[in-house]
């Protein structure tokens, strides 16, 4: 019941014309949100902006904004209140359908009660895409979603197309970019950057961000093994760190940067031990763009930071031994991996080869090529339009 009279509450209420509210996945303060937020205090500093974040995360939110926690009634009382909200998911009271009886019954009272004409939801997702995700993934359920008054930002054509499929046609698209890869585009000093993330400034760094596994539970109901420490557990870092080393120049050290679902199960003691010198946390900070920003080498598997990578036009590969497994039975693609860019290797030697068989002229070409026909408009001002847009979308 305490959701059917939280509902209540939240149609009936007014919002403020002068308050907004920032969210970012499971109550972080980072991810596109984070740079809206700054530009929208850029422009317009009266207006009063709130962080709803996990206690963990309190700071990195803005001097200018107020850090609320995290599913508190606090919480639920700012996003009633908020004129606007900025988040990168779906916005805090939309709602998938399933075909369940019991989802049926909540789905009917989100529809009733949690929309309201006068408070605008803006989402921008949370990257482009490549694994199939929602009411497109293997084995899901989802019959509709009620998300309100929603508008969702993309960065590429091919995105937009997906994400009006995957909201049922009842979100407003609009193409204006990705404001988390803005800082891409910039000519910032890395080696500052390097010493704010406690990376070494006299090394090269290899990137390792593999994706997040749901098909299945190991520890804490979160698949870990799969999410980064089987693939890990193939690797020979000396061998690895080798071939970059011959093949690209200087002297790389590997940064690991787990899925924000697992991370805080690792024990980064015993890998630093394991590995004294050679793997550095990557998850002491919350925004992953300041690594991707420094990283000279991506190694990915499903993420969507390959696209956010292939900006920069720097080399990105894919480790992917569970390809066969994550393509035909927990995900599926919407590119077939074949087609991407990145040389995708399903075994550690298949990964040392492509590392020393890479073509900087043919990856910048077919870089270029995927670019125009996904679409991409990231150009690095993204930021500045999508701050406009919400600003003149409420009249403010």
């Amino acid at each position: 019941m305490s959701l059917f009279f939280e509902l209540i509450r939240y149609r009936f209420s007014k919002p403020k014309s002068n308050v907004c509210s920032f969210l970012s996945f499971d109550g972080h303060c980072s991810d596109s949100p984070y740079f809206i937020s700054k530009e929208i205090y850029r422009l317009r500093p009266d207006i009063i902006q709130y962080w709803i974040v996990k206690d963990q995360y309190r700071q990195y939110v803005p001097n200018y904004a107020v850090a609320v926690r995290f599913k508190s009634k606090e919480a639920a009382r700012i996003i009633r209140e908020s004129k606007f909200i900025v988040d990168n998911v779906y916005g805090p009271y939309a709602y998938a359908v399933s075909s369940e009886p019991l989802s049926k019954v909540k789905g009917l009272l989100f529809r009733l009660f949690s929309f309201k004409k006068s408070q605008r939801v803006y989402t921008t997702w949370h990257g482009n895409s490549l694994k199939k995700g929602g009411r497109d993934q293997i084995g899901n359920d989802i019959t509709n979603l009620y998300c309100g008054n929603l508008t969702i930002f993309s960065g590429a054509l091919f995105t937009q197309k997906i994400m009006y499929h995957q909201s049922f046609g009842k979100a407003k698209m609009i193409l204006l970019g990705t404001p988390r890869n803005d800082f891409l585009f910039l000519k910032e000093n890395d080696i500052q950057i390097k010493t704010q993330l406690r990376l070494p400034v006299d090394k090269k760094i290899v990137l390792f961000a593999p994706t997040f596994r749901n098909d299945g539970k190991d520890v804490e109901e979160k698949n870990i093994e799969r999410s980064g420490l089987n693939q890990i557990k193939e690797i020979d870092f000396f061998r690895l760190l080798g071939a970059l080393n011959k093949r690209f120049g200087g002297d790389f050290v590997f940064v690991l940067r787990f899925h924000y679902h697992v991370m805080s199960l690792i024990d980064w003691g015993a890998l630093s031990k394991q590995y004294p010198g050679i793997i550095i946390n990557g998850n002491s900070n919350d925004d992953m763009s300041l690594y991707l920003k420094v990283a000279d080498v991506l190694i990915t598997d499903a993420s969507s930071c390959m696209y956010d990578f292939s900006l920069k036009k720097s080399p990105c590969f894919l480790f992917f031994p569970d390809l066969i497994s994550y393509q035909n039975k927990e995900r599926g693609f919407y590119i077939p991996i074949e087609e991407l860019p990145f040389a995708c290797s399903t075994s550690f030697d298949d990964l040392l080869n492509s590392i020393n068989r890479f073509d900087p002229h043919e990856y910048l070409s077919n870089i270029e090529k995927m670019h125009k026909k996904l679409g991409f408009v990231d150009d690095g001002h993204s930021t500045a339009r999508i701050a406009k847009y919400i600003l003149a979308d409420n009249c403010l």
